[in-house]
């Protein structure tokens, strides 16, 4: 079975190396306009954002590759948000030495995230040169 999924991947990778797009040699007069290339954006919860992006010793190259493909495809680095649902639960702790920690009950739910003083090498190290990144924060009194 492992070898039918694998022949299957190589045939999809191969068809979609071979695809090609046709289409008139010139853009109609009524064409929108050119779009920003900083539209792509991403939005990636607090509490996933070490899972999506990884860490300095092993990062994930799938989420680092897009990005820099898009920064070169598009000629801006895309705008990161880090933030979601899991802001609202999300806490900081200046001597925490890892970058993240979930507590998640016994129920397997999760319950909030602590993020220390290496959470913010993930972006700062890992995402291309020049992306923006909005972090949402909760402000309490």
């Amino acid at each position: 079975m492992k070898h039918i999924l694998l022949l299957l991947q190589t045939q999809v990778a191969y068809s979609l190396s071979a695809l090609t797009l046709k289409g008139p040699p010139y853009l109609p007069s009524d064409a929108s306009q050119i779009l920003n290339p900083a539209l792509a954006s991403f939005s990636f919860e607090t509490a996933f954002f070490d899972a999506f992006f990884g860490n300095i010793s092993a990062p994930n190259n799938m989420s680092l590759n897009l990005l820099n493909h898009l920064k070169v495809r598009s000629g801006a680095a895309p705008e990161i948000r880090i933030g979601g649902i899991t802001a609202d639960s999300s806490y900081w702790n200046p001597r925490q030495d890892v970058a993240l920690l979930n507590f998640i009950d016994s129920a397997g739910a999760l319950r909030n995230t602590t993020i220390g003083p290496e959470f913010w090498k993930i972006p700062r190290l890992l995402l291309p040169e020049g992306s923006k990144i909005i972090m949402n924060l909760v402000l309490l009194s």
